[in-house]
């Protein structure tokens, strides 16, 4: 029998103990991580939406007074994407 065995046994126990903990810190980092991204992503959406109806609306009424008789509107590509999604500027 190895004198050694038990000193090795306990040394690989506790560091598997560590390694353990360590994983479980990484994976609940990730989890907040995970989760203040969704907050931010869920916030933009939300501002970029009010800010481009402020400014859509802005728009149509100046392009109204630069061009009188015509008209000016913004709208986006993708309501559903709105991180993701372009202006369409139409003008007539």
């Amino acid at each position: 029998m190895n004198p050694l065995a038990m000193e090795e046994f306990d040394a690989l126990q506790e560091r598997h103990s560590y390694l353990n903990e360590q994983r479980n810190d990484v994976a609940a980092s990730r989890d907040n991580l995970l989760h203040i991204i969704k907050d931010l992503d869920s916030t933009m959406e939300r501002v970029f939406k009010e800010a481009f109806d402020d400014v859509a609306a802005a728009f149509e009424k100046i392009f109204a007074l630069l061009f009188p008789g015509g008209t000016g509107r913004l709208r986006l590509e993708d309501e559903n994407d709105l991180l993701g999604t372009g202006v369409i500027v139409e003008a007539s």
